[in-house]
């Protein structure tokens, strides 16, 4: 298999990062880009080389791993690439729902961990929740799924022939004790698996470590966040994004569901000082603050919306930042495209304005 590349701006400094293809939930390529993005891993590729074979990956990472190794090299060297290629496919990651450090250990994991890779989880109980986190006890994600599976199913057959028990109770038998209400509750509302709380928890640990990049596992992915300033961003590497200027998505926006539904905002065909341009309306979970921003920046003729457009008059978040990033006075400052895309970001939630009279 071969990866498409494309390179991003970085703390002001240029990286070669890896594409994912056909949504595949590869490992590798998480443990790659963070690498890449810390300055730990470079691909050497050639000038114009836009491509990278999985082999050339494993190579790659396992090269980088032997040198931070303190075993004899013969030893390791097997070892090591048998672990690495393991990467390149999808691996399960047992998540427990009471703190985002907590999934069944596997030697997956522990090569992110000896290469200085956090990888968290996001599907966390609130401690506040005392109902449910004895729910939920020390069971994990995919435990509790088949258990309700397996409640459900008892509780149908019993509702259609009332005393029979002909059922397979295996995956329910030993979580006999637990509130499956409030389980099924819980995992409806975070049928995301992101919780606000997971989220939090996430931030403030990487600000205590004093890391800047980690690994998220997130519905059976492994995607690359960035902690900058507080703020937590998604690195998107899909190889649709190739040609999207904008490499970083904030994880509120993945929590809103607005973003997930897709395009909150309208733009409208006006005309202003005798040339037909666009402004854009918010709806209900659209953000003013960026509106006004984008539609000063639009009416001013910085950015010709109907190039983003494409015919299509409903917008969401991403193509506002596009607008932003498109203007000429955004280019003369010399903040990076993440600092940009905090500072842009912080306009999309409600912005508090104090007057000075």
């Amino acid at each position: 298999m071969d990866y498409t590349t494309r390179v991003i701006a970085f703390h002001g400094l240029f990286h070669t990062i890896v594409c994912q293809t056909d949504n595949t939930p590869c490992p590798l390529l998480a443990l790659c880009n963070s690498l890449i993005l810390l300055g730990e891993l470079n691909l050497n590729l050639r000038q114009g080389v836009c491509t990278i074979s999985e082999k050339k990956l494993i190579e790659r990472v396992s090269d980088y791993y032997m040198t931070k190794a303190t075993h004899k090299v013969s030893k390791i060297r097997k070892t090591t690439n048998k672990s690495v290629k393991r990467l390149a496919q999808p691996i399960q990651c047992k998540m427990m729902l009471t703190s985002v450090e907590h999934m069944e250990n596997s030697g997956e994991l522990k090569l992110f961990e000896q290469l200085g890779i956090k990888v968290y989880h996001a599907n966390v109980v609130d401690p506040k929740e005392e109902e449910l986190v004895r729910a939920v006890g020390t069971n994990t994600f995919d435990t509790l799924l088949a258990g309700l599976a397996a409640h459900k199913a008892k509780t149908d057959v019993q509702s259609h022939s009332p005393g029979s028990s002909q059922v397979d109770e295996s995956a329910s038998s030993h979580l006999e004790a637990v509130d499956w209400e409030l389980i099924d509750d819980f995992l409806s509302k975070n049928h995301t698996q992101l919780t606000a709380y997971g989220i939090q928890s996430i931030k403030q640990q990487m600000i205590d470590k004093n890391e800047t990049v980690c690994a998220l596992f997130w519905k059976n992915h492994f995607h690359v966040m960035l902690q900058l300033h507080g703020t937590l961003l998604l690195l998107q590497n899909t190889s649709d994004q190739v040609e999207n200027p904008i490499a970083w998505q904030h994880i509120n926006d993945v929590l809103d569901s607005s973003w997930t539904q897709g395009n909150d905002y309208v733009a409208k065909s006006v005309y202003f000082r005798g040339c037909r341009t666009f402004i854009i309306y918010p709806n209900m979970n659209g953000s003013s603050a960026l509106v006004a921003l984008c539609n000063a920046i639009l009416l001013r003729g910085d950015v010709d919306l109907s190039k983003i457009l494409d015919c299509n008059l409903s917008l969401n978040l991403a193509q506002l930042h596009q607008v932003v990033f498109g203007a000429k006075k955004t280019v003369s400052y010399t903040m990076t495209p993440e600092q940009w895309l905090v500072a842009v970001g912080c306009l999309h939630q409600h912005v508090d304005v104090k007057i000075n009279f």
